[in-house]
């Protein structure tokens, strides 16, 4: 079957700075975030990776956005993997047991893999 790749990526930084403590995180209320979730519903893909080796950290708004995800997968019976988590995001989501929800693979190929099982 398809596996749809979705790249996490960082969001600009908050009004007035182009650096800061939130540079790295994960913003996803962006378009192209959006377009991931209209790719979704628009097809019938069961399994999705989420490749963060472009961020360092996240908070709540993404993981609400991962949970969205999830669940669009889930009703289809299909596989969620992510992969390339620095160590903060790896912590969060064990921290939350999310990491009991969804593997968390150390490369892109190994996410691949598992959720085409």
């Amino acid at each position: 079957g398809q596996i749809l790749r979705h790249h996490a990526r960082a969001g600009r930084p908050d009004r007035g700075s182009r650096r800061g403590p939130d540079r790295d995180r994960v913003r996803p209320a962006r378009r192209g975030d959006l377009a991931i979730v209209k790719a979704l519903e628009a097809t019938s893909t069961r399994c999705l990776v989420v490749d963060f080796h472009r961020t360092q950290k996240f908070g709540s708004t993404a993981i609400g956005y991962f949970v969205a995800l999830w669940k669009k997968i889930r009703d289809r019976n299909g596989r969620m993997a992510f992969c390339n988590l620095s160590p903060h995001e790896r912590e969060i989501l064990q921290v939350t047991k999310l990491d009991q929800v969804w593997p968390l693979c150390d490369s892109l190929e190994s996410a691949m893999e598992l959720v085409s099982k």
